[in-house]
């Protein structure tokens, strides 16, 4: 799929790539196909040529990683580029903090990737903002649920290091919005 809905048709020149183990005499696998109208594919490689490391699907960089070998395996909708996707963010206080505390956001409805939000204390419970088709730059594995990292940072905190409130994404092509909360403490 290229988006939710949007097959990837008749792409051509696929990797379907299995790395080697040399000092155990593994070559690897290196296997190219294409997608048909609909942007189904189809691979079928010899056992004998495989080995017990996971494959991974290529087209300009990874579209899966995990696959596992010498299986028989369906991989359901494989998307080529992480889709977007949108949640609210909350933040929950249990501690206040003072007018010196600063909490920054990273503000995705901005284009530019260095944009911030900054809230100065002291902080209440509630909703900060809806965050619209955020792209989620984590690679997709092989049944493993992506996770999004909305990321933060309190300036009065000793360790300046960004923070993130983790949230799993279950379903990319849904209208339902996520929960990103992020708590101070």
């Amino acid at each position: 799929m290229h988006d939710c809905g949007v097959p990837a048709a008749n792409v051509t020149d696929v990797s379907f790539k299995q790395h080697g183990q040399p000092l155990f005499g593994q070559k690897g696998m290196f296997l190219s196909f294409n997608t048909d109208a609909e942007g189904y594919f189809e691979v079928v490689y010899n056992r004998k040529d495989a080995n017990s490391l996971d494959m991974e699907i290529l087209k300009n960089g990874p579209i899966l990683e995990g696959i596992p070998a010498m299986k028989n395996l369906d991989l359901g909708e494989v998307f080529w580029g992480v889709p977007p996707v949108s949640f609210v963010r909350k933040i929950v206080v249990y501690n206040q903090m003072t007018v010196n505390d600063t909490l920054l956001l990273t503000d995705y409805n901005d284009p530019n990737p260095l944009a911030e939000i900054r809230i100065p204390g002291p902080f209440a419970s509630g909703i900060i903002d809806t965050v619209w088709n955020a792209t989620n730059l984590n690679n997709i594995s092989f049944n493993v649920i992506t996770k999004f990292e909305s990321r933060y940072r309190l300036t009065s905190s000793n360790d300046l290091t960004w923070k993130g409130a983790v949230f799993p994404i279950t379903n990319f092509c849904t209208d339902e919005l996520y929960e990103a909360v992020i708590k101070i403490e």
